[in-house]
């Protein structure tokens, strides 16, 4: 029997089934996840977590102990795509919530960095928010290319970050002063208690702009210290983790940017207003009226000015290496996310190159690194002048730079990579020495992630060093090509 004419009845049924009993496939406000992991959200009750109550703009607790900030809306938007109902466990501060962590006071934290003792009982998603970390110092400080160059002096921190482990870990002659919240630490650097701070870019506008430490200025940024922010499970509840995954891959760059200028746009610095009882008894006096009146608007102008200056500067230090002015790790992060998504549309071939200089520590240590800067800049500007529009590319770190390539097989990218490593190599380098680049490429792989393209790469890397540097490898299995 058919109810419509050319419609089974047995088909409006899969069409009833499709609708109603699935929701991850009509609902465009869910994640997707597996019938095992909704049996699990539909079993759970409150889950608990806990937070950082001092780290405006991503997150901080209100008057009335509300979870508020980037990160908090953030986290609210990925639960309610998998539908879990979440609890703030409040705790004073950050190294308390670590400790409530541990304990299993709360079921999981919800924005930090990934670090090796983290990890002893912690699992992490996919990052919530990337943001870069950059060096605040006063503005009479050197602008800081690497803090290696910077021995002795005292660097304001607060305890407990990822960032005092990393520094610990890479810089340990420097002299740490650890606080309590962010503010300290710029309070410190700013009445000359401290050299610098090394804060989130995020962190820094909305602090500056805020507070109005116009003594300040973002002197540069330390490579490789960008801030991948994520939440944290607890090891002992697998499930949990992969819902939460689940929701934070749910989430949509746009929609990221859009919390984000939520919190960080709405920041102004405003004036000071005359109180009136200043005001009222000069207002007969008209010359001093307007002698008041001009010397407020001139200020608004200066601190205008100042403001806009901030802010270019802070635009140019989110996305650019300081050194070599090309994109910086985090651009190049949010780059890859956003050809992969369209390379995933389209069904093109996507590449990526990863080159490291051969032998610069040598150049480094027997030049010094007044050359060795040198010597990326110049490499940095041959890379560039090769490469097509469509391409994009960065510093990754140290001497390593990555190619990303639109529209190219692995076969079209070596034949690139190759180029590049020939003109490098033919270049007469203003040191008077001789440079040469290895290279590894891989090809993009539908699904993905940055990390697991990264390593294929970074395997050819390792096998053009290991073959006797100054040339380009492809990955394992495509040594003939695709």
């Amino acid at each position: 029997m058919n109810l419509v004419p050319g419609i089974s009845s047995g088909l409006i049924t899969l069409i009833f089934i499709g609708l109603f009993w699935v929701p991850p496939l009509w609902a465009q406000d869910r994640a997707w996840l597996s019938p095992e992991q909704w049996d699990y959200v539909a079993s759970r009750g409150v889950v608990r977590y806990c937070a950082d109550p001092d780290w405006a703009p991503f997150e901080y607790m209100d008057a009335a102990g509300e979870h508020q900030g980037i990160g908090a809306d953030l986290l609210r938007l990925a639960a309610e795509r998998v539908g879990l109902t979440l609890q703030l466990h409040p705790t004073p501060t950050w190294e308390a919530s670590l400790a409530a962590s541990r304990r299993g006071d709360c079921e999981f934290l919800s924005l930090l960095n990934r670090t090796p003792a983290r990890e002893a009982w912690l699992h992490f998603t996919e990052p919530l928010l990337i943001d870069e970390n950059v060096i605040i110092t006063r503005e009479d400080h050197p602008y800081v290319v690497s803090l290696d160059r910077f021995d002795g002096e005292r660097l304001a921190i607060p305890a407990g970050t990822a960032v005092e482990e990393w520094v610990r870990r890479d810089f340990p002659r420097l002299q740490l002063i650890l606080t309590q919240t962010e503010n300290e630490a710029f309070q410190l650097v700013s009445d000359r208690r401290a050299d610098m701070t090394i804060r989130s870019l995020i962190v820094a506008a909305h602090t500056i702009r805020k507070d109005g430490w116009f003594n300040l200025r973002i002197s540069g940024m330390q490579a490789d210290y960008v801030n991948l922010l994520r939440i944290g499970v607890r090891r002992d509840d697998p499930m949990l983790h992969a819902v939460l995954d689940a929701g934070v891959r749910s989430i949509s760059h746009s929609e990221r940017e859009a919390i984000i200028n939520r919190h960080v746009n709405v920041v102004r610095h405003e004036v000071e207003v005359i109180e009136k009882s200043i005001f009222w008894p000069l207002l007969g006096v008209l010359w001093v009226v307007l002698l008041t009146s001009g010397f407020w608007i001139l200020r608004q102008r200066a601190l205008n000015r100042r403001l806009s200056q901030l802010n270019l500067l802070l635009e140019k230090a989110a996305t650019t290496d300081p050194l070599t002015g090309l994109n910086n790790r985090a651009r190049l992060m949010l780059c890859f996310e956003e050809d992969s998504l369209r390379a995933q549309r389209s069904g093109c071939p996507y590449s990526l190159a990863l080159f490291d200089i051969d032998h610069f520590k040598r150049i480094n240590d027997t030049c010094g690194h007044v050359v060795g800067d040198q010597v990326l800049r110049e490499v940095a500007a041959l890379m560039a002048r090769n490469g097509r529009g469509s391409d994009r590319l960065g510093r990754w770190g140290g001497e390593e730079f990555m190619l990303l390539f639109h529209d190219s097989d692995i076969q079209s990218a070596m034949e690139a990579a190759e180029r590049i490593r020939a003109d490098v190599a033919a270049h007469a380098f203003s040191h008077g020495g001789e440079v040469t680049l290895s290279a590894g490429v891989a090809q993009w792989q539908p699904g993905e992630s940055l990390v697991r393209l990264m390593e294929r790469a970074d395997k050819a890397l390792y096998r053009a060093k290991q073959e006797g540097r100054n040339r380009a490898c492809p990955e394992q299995g495509h040594e003939s090509g695709p």
